[in-house]
C-alpha cells in the first residue's frame, strides 16, 4: 500500500502539471495512455510506460498465472 502511495501520488501530480489537452485525455480510448503520452511528449518512452502498467496490473490481478497454485495468491510478482 505504501509503495502505492508514494508512486501514485507524485505521478498524478506531475500529469496534472503536465497535462495540456483535456478534452483529448477524456475522449481518448484509453485515457491512461493519452496521459503518459501529454506528460511525456514521447512514444516510445509512452508504450513502454504503458506496457510496464499492463505487465504490474497482470502479475497483480492474476497471480495464479504465473505461480501455478492457488496457495500463493497473496504472494506479489
Amino acid at each position: 500500500m505504501l509503495i502505492a502511495v508514494l508512486t501514485a501520488v507524485p505521478m498524478m501530480a506531475a500529469a496534472m502539471v503536465k497535462i495540456t489537452d483535456t478534452e483529448a485525455v477524456m475522449n481518448s480510448v484509453f485515457p491512461a495512455v493519452e496521459l503518459l503520452n501529454q506528460a511525456t511528449g514521447n512514444r516510445t518512452l509512452t508504450i513502454v510506460m504503458a506496457v510496464w502498467l499492463i505487465i504490474i496490473y497482470t502479475c497483480k490481478a492474476f497471480p495464479i498465472f504465473y505461480e501455478g497454485s492457488y496457495a500463493s495468491v497473496g504472494s506479489s510478482c
